[in-house]
């Protein structure tokens, strides 16, 4: 959750966080906002204008940017400027640009220097057939027999505790944190997406499905069976058939 001095004011007082210096409120819908550097849309974080964060904002600056943002005191206003942003941004443009330009480099043969020290003879000889006749060592199995047990037991608590998550998904205004690791086993769809993605921690938003019906098909994926209406099971299929999930 962010600090009071994070969230974003209406009517006529300034935004208090620097994080303002990137995005702007989308004006169709203020509990999200577009950023300024790449276009992309996130989501506030809350379900209405004065309940919504900036965590999700500073977040991607830092992991799409590579833009790390003060803090602001509670009480403290950031005296931002548009300049700053220009510098920014087309600092971004310019790194972009140096990466995407390749550097040509002439080759240079190394040089041989000659051994002048004799290279000496190597005689070979046969092993004796006692030892190729050996009989191979017998192989054990160690077997863990409570193995899936301990993980459809373990998974959903790692899920409800947050640990060790990797990835978000967004939808509605909400997120649900998750593990990259298991979504890339449960669904080709999440494999490729996660495969190509830069950021540590991505976050991935849909906007054609219900926050419940993503909960659903993740709690599927973590124990290996969910509950659902019998009125949603046509829902629920065409969204699992979407997203690829096995099953």
């Amino acid at each position: 959750m962010a600090k009071k001095s994070d969230v974003v004011k209406d009517g006529s007082k300034a935004h208090t966080s620097p994080v303002w210096l990137y995005f702007k409120v989308c004006e169709d819908n203020p509990v999200w906002a577009d950023c300024l550097l790449c276009g992309v849309r996130m989501s506030r974080g809350g379900t209405a204008p004065n309940r919504c964060g900036t965590t999700n904002l500073r977040r991607h600056v830092l992991c799409s940017h590579n833009i790390t943002l003060p803090t602001v005191k509670p009480g403290g206003k950031f005296e931002g400027s548009q300049r700053n942003l220009r510098k920014k941004q087309s600092k971004l443009k310019s790194s972009a640009l140096n990466k995407s330009a390749g550097t040509t480099h002439k080759k240079t043969k190394p040089k041989v220097k000659k051994c002048s020290m004799p290279v000496p003879k190597l005689k070979l000889t046969k092993e004796p057939e006692e030892s190729q006749a050996m009989e191979p060592e017998p192989v054990m199995c160690i077997k863990w027999n409570t193995y899936l047990n301990n993980m459809t037991s373990t998974l959903p608590d790692l899920l409800h505790d947050e640990q060790f998550v990797d990835v978000t998904l967004a939808c509605e205004g909400r997120s649900l944190k998750c593990h990259k690791i298991l979504l890339a086993a449960c669904s080709p769809y999440f494999y490729d997406l996660l495969s190509g993605a830069a950021c540590k921690h991505p976050i991935i938003m849909f906007k054609d499905y219900h926050f419940w019906e993503l909960q659903a098909l993740v709690a599927f994926m973590y124990s290996g069976e969910v509950n659902v209406p019998q009125s949603q099971l046509p829902r629920i299929l065409r969204v699992a058939e979407a997203l690829q999930i096995k099953g």
